[in-house]
C-alpha cells in the first residue's frame, strides 16, 4: 500500500517515520488494526511499538487476533 500525503506546509518538517508512528497509533487506539499490523504500519517491531504505546499512555487491547499474532511468532523459527 502506498500513502501519498498532500503538500502541506504544516507537514514539511515532521519525519516520515514519525507520521507512520502517529497513523499507527491513531489506527490502534481506535480499534482499527491490531498491536502486530500498527508496528508494521509503523515500520517497528512488536516491542518497539509496544514501547511507544507505553509512552504515549495508549492502553493495550490485547484481543484473539493478537493472541494469534504472538502464537504464530512465538511457533516461528529463530532465525539469526
Amino acid at each position: 500500500m502506498t500513502l501519498t500525503l498532500i503538500d502541506e506546509p504544516a507537514l514539511a518538517g515532521i519525519p516520515a517515520d514519525e507520521l507512520r508512528m502517529d497513523l499507527a497509533c491513531g489506527m490502534y487506539r481506535e480499534g482499527k488494526i491490531t498491536a502486530v499490523t500498527a508496528a508494521h504500519l509503523a515500520g517497528v517491531g512488536i516491542v518497539r511499538f509496544q514501547e511507544e504505546l507505553r509512552h504515549r499512555s495508549i492502553p493495550r487491547a490485547y484481543d484473539t487476533g493478537d493472541l494469534e499474532s504472538d502464537l504464530a511468532f512465538l511457533r516461528s523459527p529463530i532465525t539469526a
